[in-house]
């Protein structure tokens, strides 16, 4: 694809690691005891031909295992080889109902029929389906239809991305939702969410829990908001690890020292988990303990991972 919003900036040529380097950094990640679940990105994962090779090795160590991808690769061939070493599921981008759309957003012509098919493949084959929406201006005004058409192809869950301009993205800074947008897009999610059999889950928008929090307290105990630094570990081809992936800051390198000491001795991670360390107003937020602010929207606007979420629509209730 050629996503005009990829956090990454895609198209760089890069040297794809080889599949011993790809075993060391499952391994050193496999050290830590809370990690249960190995996602495998990229780009597009389905793209290395020794992908089965990969999820049957995480697997074998005890992961269970996701695939994140654009979806027009899962023919009926690979979504049975996928459920024959039995992955998870798949977790598969879609933008836009209409396909002229989605198709112009990733950049290449088709890719919303074969992204369906992908989805319908998985389905049939019995995989847990996943739908990942990136929201931006292009597409905000028809979140209650794209929710619905996920909740119709058969997603468990959609996580639904709010567009932050880093990598390529960066030149599209105009892309990304206002505040008071932020707060309209709660306020669909909590009220479409009632139709839906599909759990929809705003990332880089944990002020969403802080506002189901005033509906009912079990979102208080179920919930954190921000996972940055507590249920995110974000390790790049080359074995840099960040916060998250927006949170573009790395706090160590999987390939120079083991993950588990990454995990509990970086500075940062051990920052982020103690919300007593955030800039005002999120440090006496109500909020704070389910909510956190976005992390790294904090760091993107003003440079600082632990300051206040600048474009937190909830100020007024904190």
């Amino acid at each position: 694809m050629k996503c005009i919003h990829c956090m990454v900036r895609g198209g760089e040529e890069i040297k794809d690691p080889s599949l011993k380097t790809v075993y060391r950094m499952i391994e050193s990640i496999a050290t830590v005891p809370e990690f249960k679940m190995l996602v495998l990105t990229g780009g597009d994962p389905l793209l290395r031909e020794d992908i089965y090779e990969i999820i049957k090795y995480a697997k074998d160590l005890g992961f269970e295992v996701t695939i994140a991808t654009n979806g027009t690769l899962i023919t009926k061939k690979v979504a049975k080889r996928l459920s024959s070493l039995d992955v998870t599921g798949v977790a598969i981008s879609l933008d836009f109902i209409e396909p002229g759309l989605h198709d112009k957003f990733r950049g290449v012509p088709g890719t919303w029929d074969r992204t369906i098919t992908g989805a319908k493949n998985a389905v049939d084959e019995g995989l847990y389906l996943q739908i990942n929406i990136a929201l931006s201006k292009l597409n905000s005004g028809e979140l209650p239809q794209l929710l619905r058409f996920a909740d119709d192809l058969g997603s468990y869950v959609v996580l639904l991305y709010q567009f932050q301009p880093f990598g390529r993205g960066s030149s599209r800074e105009n892309l990304a939702l206002t505040s008071p947008e932020f707060l309209q897009v709660i306020e669909t999610v909590a009220r479409i969410q009632k139709e839906l059999e599909t759990l929809v889950v705003p990332v880089g928008l944990p002020e969403y829990f802080a506002y189901l929090s005033e509906k009912t307290t079990v979102f208080r105990r179920m919930f954190r908001g921000c996972i940055s630094g507590g249920g995110m570990f974000y390790v790049k081809w080359y074995g840099d690890v960040w916060p998250c992936v927006f949170l573009q800051k790395s706090v160590g390198n999987v390939l120079e020292e083991p993950a588990l000491e990454i995990w509990r001795e970086s500075t940062l991670l051990n920052e982020l988990r103690d919300r007593r360390n955030l800039e005002e107003p999120c440090r006496s937020c109500k909020y704070r303990e389910f909510c956190g602010g976005c992390r790294s929207r904090a760091y993107l606007l003003t440079g600082n991972p632990l300051g206040a979420d600048p474009l937190c629509p909830l100020k007024e209730s904190h």
